[in-house]
């Protein structure tokens, strides 16, 4: 949020099993919470409201989702829109009052993970250019030894956030940081 930046995706995916696209999610999350699947990270076996009130809570701090393959249908076909998570702001919703409830904004990265890509042949440019795909096969592992690493981050997690924070409060830091990120986006 203080970056001002726009919400995006990172999407590790591979359909081997043990390139350690989960324990890699479970090493982001670690930094803030705990990093059990069910605790910070949930799956895609949500519905679209469920992601919006859950991008909404976490505002600023990233979304982690695991196994995209949960989001497709009965037909195999994915079920899962990216622009709905990357606009920043979900579904304006009438109320039984006749109101509308607030509708629901954040702003993060989104971190995600599954055995195809997010993003199809079919996906127009906004949301290819929303969506940061990293591909994982055996050759080419993001973790080593992911069960000791899985075990080690379920020990311990929850400090690395805070002191970014701390880091980042200090006068010019923000300042930097915005340098550092226009400098990247250049």
């Amino acid at each position: 949020h203080p970056q001002g930046g726009l919400p995006f995706f990172v999407h590790l995916w591979g359909a081997e099993s043990g390139a350690g696209k989960t324990v890699a999610l479970m090493a982001a999350a670690s930094v803030w919470a705990d990093p059990q699947i069910g605790r910070y990270i949930q799956t895609f076996n949500s519905t679209t409201v469920g992601h919006e009130r859950l991008a909404a809570f976490l505002n600023s701090l990233p979304i982690i989702i695991d196994e995209l393959q949960l989001a497709k249908d009965a037909r195999g076909k994915l079920a899962f829109d990216v622009y709905k998570l990357a606009e920043g702001v979900g579904k304006t919703r009438g109320n039984r009052s006749g109101g509308i409830d607030l509708t629901p904004t954040w702003q993060c990265c989104i971190l995600t993970s599954g055995e195809s890509p997010i993003t199809g042949g079919n996906a127009g440019a906004g949301a290819k250019n929303r969506v940061l795909e990293l591909e994982c096969t055996g050759e080419r592992k993001i973790i080593e030894n992911g069960h000791a690493v899985a075990l080690a981050l379920k020990q311990h997690y929850g400090h690395a956030g805070r002191r970014f924070v701390e880091l980042l409060s200090r006068s010019g830091a923000i300042d930097t940081a915005r340098t550092l990120f226009k400098a990247a986006f250049d």
